[in-house]
């Protein structure tokens, strides 16, 4: 749900400044590299693990290497404190997006530039 949030982000963006398309790339790459998908989150700086656990992405991909190297079961994960972050995280990231999308489209309308390429 998170990563919805930000595609939404992404997209009113887009509305907006309609050449977005590099700046989705490396916002992709930004967050691969701060959830620890790309390098072992253990293993980033510190100042970096704490603006990555600020995202839903590091919190999914943490709880699934939970899941998968500790044999941590889907009920114990669903019931954790982890989880729980998840979902909040996930949940205030998606408002945001909407809440992004809407005033870029808002501004959008304003301009006059919804439709034009």
């Amino acid at each position: 749900m998170g990563i919805y949030g930000f595609d939404l982000l992404i997209a009113g963006l887009c509305l907006l400044f309609k050449q977005i398309t590099q700046l989705s790339y490396v916002f992709s790459f930004i967050l691969l590299f701060l959830s620890g998908s790309v390098i072992p989150f253990e293993n980033l700086p510190e100042i970096v693990r704490k603006i990555g656990l600020m995202l839903p992405l590091t919190q999914g991909v943490l709880l699934g290497k939970k899941i998968v190297f500790e044999d941590l079961s889907m009920s114990a994960a669903t019931g954790s404190s982890d989880f729980l972050w998840l979902v909040i995280s996930s949940l205030v990231y998606l408002t945001l997006g909407v809440l992004g999308y809407k005033k870029c489209e808002k501004i959008a309308k304003e301009k006059g530039i919804l439709s034009h390429y």
